[in-house]
């Protein structure tokens, strides 16, 4: 379970990384090349949401909590 102060480090750092930077940095680094239907800020929702591990999770999870 996460600490009071890793949920304050979090917060933070959702304030400073909005979607839209997210995106736009996405796009500067190359990694979304082409306009798609996930972007890179839902990309990354979905790390957060699985820790990180979403090798395992099928495609309906991963469809499910891009959903939510």
């Amino acid at each position: 379970m996460a600490t009071r102060s890793a949920y304050k480090v979090l917060d933070r750092l959702f304030t400073v990384l909005t979607p839209e930077k997210v995106d736009a940095l996405a796009k500067e680094t190359g990694f979304i090349q082409r306009k798609r239907t996930l972007s890179a800020s839902d990309f990354l929702s979905l790390l957060f949401q699985f820790q990180g591990n979403v090798v395992g999770c099928t495609l309906q999870e991963l469809c499910g909590k891009l959903a939510a």
